[in-house]
């Protein structure tokens, strides 16, 4: 793994919910990240991934597990961190709506 990592892999922790829509598919690394929280969006025709959003604390978004795509691009995430549990609105522009 810290081979993978040094040469430019990435890293993801417990790998828990995903979606699959207009041919990407976008998934949550639960306990990814500084802060425990991190969304992605792989598309394979392009072989690209992509970081959508990465929790900056605890306190903005802690542990998501869950998520769903709206035909508009927006997200709703679970999240299923250790306090309490919120579900949270992700905009297509990366910005997260409590």
């Amino acid at each position: 793994m810290n081979q993978g990592v040094a040469l430019g892999g990435a890293q993801f922790e417990r790998l828990e919910g995903a979606w699959y829509a207009d041919g990407k598919v976008s998934f949550v690394s639960t306990s990814g990240g500084p802060s425990r929280g991190q969304v992605f969006e792989y598309d394979p025709a392009t072989d690209r991934l992509r970081l959508v959003f990465h929790s900056p604390s605890l306190d903005v978004l802690d542990s998501p597990d869950n998520i769903c795509v709206s035909p508009r691009g927006g997200m709703v995430l679970c999240e299923d961190g250790s306090n309490f549990e919120y579900m949270h609105g992700l905009n297509s522009d990366g910005v997260l709506l409590p």
